[in-house]
C-alpha cells in the first residue's frame, strides 16, 4: 500500500510540474489545431501521468480509508507540490508558505494519531 501511495505521489506531483514546465514549449501543432488547445508533448506526458495518478488513486480509495487517504494524499501533495516548485520551477517560496506546510504536516499527524 506504502508503494502504492508513493507511485501515486510521484505521478500526481510529476504530472503537474510537467504541466507547468511545458507551458514555456513550443505547442504541437495538431492539438493546436484540433482542440484549440496549445499543448507541447512535455504538457502532454503531464497531462499523462496526471491520468495514471489518478488511477492509481482510485485504486487506493478501493483498498483504503477515504477519510484517513484523502487528507493525508492531499497534503503530502501539497507538501510536495511546494518543494517541486522551489526546486525545480525556481518558484519563490515564502516563509509563510512553509509554515503552511508545517500546519500542514502537524495535520497529517494528528489525522494518524487519531487512528490508533
Amino acid at each position: 500500500m506504502i508503494a502504492l501511495f508513493a507511485a501515486y505521489l510521484l505521478f500526481s506531483v510529476g504530472g503537474l510540474v510537467l504541466f507547468k514546465l511545458g507551458t514555456s514549449c513550443a505547442a504541437v501543432p495538431f492539438f493546436e489545431r484540433l482542440l484549440h488547445l496549445r499543448l507541447s508533448w512535455v504538457s502532454i506526458g503531464g497531462c499523462c501521468c496526471y491520468v495514471v495518478s489518478f488511477l492509481l488513486y482510485l485504486l487506493l480509495v478501493s483498498r483504503g480509508e477515504l477519510s484517513i487517504l484523502f487528507p493525508i494524499a492531499t497534503g503530502v501533495s501539497c507538501i510536495l507540490v511546494l518543494i517541486a516548485s522551489a526546486l525545480i520551477l525556481r518558484e519563490t517560496v515564502t516563509p509563510l508558505n512553509w509554515v503552511g506546510a508545517a500546519v500542514i504536516v502537524i495535520g497529517i499527524l494528528l489525522i494518524n494519531l487519531g487512528r490508533h
